[in-house]
């Protein structure tokens, strides 16, 4: 989880880095990385109309504490289930205004 405005936006370079040199194929195939178009540590308090200090980017809702529930479910408790078909990256293109994603 990271932001295009913060000052520690490394998440795409990280998921890319362990996707390739995890340990085993279970640590090389389930990295993700979500960037929002906010500054440090606001991606879950984005609304219909956020701004990145003066920037206005739009609507960048998104169900974080959904997706997180469910990363908890699946790797925590064990379900299988729970965390399947999420994209591993999901990205909010500024400009566009809109989240986008892809496998890599």
């Amino acid at each position: 989880m990271s932001s295009w405005f913060d000052v520690a936006n490394e998440a795409l370079i990280e998921q890319e880095i362990f996707a390739k040199n995890g340990v085993n194929a279970r640590a090389c195939d389930n990295q993700y990385a979500i960037i929002s178009p906010t500054t440090h540590c606001a991606s879950e308090r984005a609304s219909g109309a956020t701004k990145a200090g003066a920037l206005d980017v739009g609507d960048a809702r998104l169900h974080h504490w959904d997706m997180y529930l469910a990363w908890f479910d699946r790797w925590l408790r064990g379900n299988e289930h729970a965390h399947g078909g999420s994209p591993r990256i999901q990205y909010y293109t500024i400009g566009m205004n809109r989240w986008r994603h892809s496998d890599r």
